[in-house]
């Protein structure tokens, strides 16, 4: 038997590498065609308790969050949200200023109030200001409905056909505590509602919890859904 030549040794190890990454790149493919089944109900689940993700949050926190949703431990939820949302406040403000200079310092106004426990006021202003980034970068209003659905759902409808973006803008898509009518309201008892709030019909709403319920739509907006509708949106 003859010794294995310099270039057939090197030969079969090509081909053993090449077919190792092979078998890496189905498995890979594999499972980011089923991530999008699995983010969706990650992010529904959030969004039911009036919570939103970040695009700075790893999915595997993504998917702990879920965990703790499908737990019915609401408490546990909102503790490691406030948990993650408080550690990344500095950065989330700064986000959403530079990304709209023309709103730095209303900005600045709801995060002093929100740091200062004045909530009341952190909370109609956040509010407003996502509405109008909505307004500027999608062209619709983030609050209203049509038929009882939300009005973003039509602008996101170029997307539903990318399985990934879809999911990751499900909350455009369906109702949530913050865009329902009164007549849904009820459904989620955990969430301000923003009618209630800015036409001052809720008096209670002004509470930590509440406050960054709505720094999380906030950030949920700058880093999840305008960057797909601004091809320039910086990364």
């Amino acid at each position: 038997m003859h010794p294995q030549s310099p270039i057939n040794a090197v030969a079969a190890q090509i081909a053993v590498a090449l077919h190792s990454a092979q078998e890496i790149f189905t498995a890979v493919a594999a499972a980011f065609k089923k991530f999008p089944g699995e983010i969706r109900p990650a992010i529904l689940s959030l969004a039911n308790l009036g919570w939103f993700p970040s695009g700075e949050m790893g999915f595997s926190e993504i998917y702990a969050f879920r965990a703790l949703c499908d737990s019915g431990d609401k408490s546990a939820v909102d503790t490691a949200m406030i948990e993650w949302l408080d550690g990344e406040l500095e950065h989330i403000q700064t986000r959403a200023s530079n990304r709209f200079p023309n709103r730095s310092h209303i900005l600045a106004s709801a995060f002093r109030a929100h740091y200062d426990g004045q909530y009341e006021l952190s909370i109609p202003v956040l509010m407003a200001q996502v509405e109008g980034m909505c307004l500027e970068v999608v062209g619709t209003k983030l609050f209203s409905t049509k038929k009882g659905l939300p009005a973003t759902r039509a602008a996101t409808d170029r997307f539903n056909q990318m399985a990934l973006s879809d999911a990751l803008l499900l909350p455009f898509r369906e109702l949530n505590g913050f865009t329902a009518s009164e007549a849904s309201r009820h459904q989620w008892p955990d969430t301000p509602n923003r009618h209630e709030v800015l036409h001052g019909i809720a008096t209670d709403y002004g509470t930590r919890e509440n406050s960054f319920k709505a720094i999380s739509l906030v950030e949920y907006f700058i880093t999840f859904v305008a960057p797909r509708f601004d091809s320039n949106w910086p990364a």
